[in-house]
């Protein structure tokens, strides 16, 4: 209801990266962030959680149907 009734689809973009070094600073458009587990992101996303999945593949050196 929000958006209006010509809405379909709201894009989301999502990021992986590779962390070497564990302190994280944050800009001013965020307030927090955590590590968490596959499983633990999984559970905490609303939306759309292809993006979580495809990461997580890609990350144990597996393809879409492994």
């Amino acid at each position: 209801d929000l958006w209006g009734k010509n809405v379909y689809v709201i894009p989301q973009y999502a990021f992986g990266v590779l962390v070497n070094n564990q302190q994280i600073m944050l800009s001013h458009e965020h307030t927090a962030y955590m590590w968490l587990t596959y499983t633990q992101a999984y559970d905490i996303l609303k939306y759309d959680k292809t993006a979580l999945w495809e990461l997580d593949r890609k990350v144990r050196g597996l393809g879409p149907r492994d």
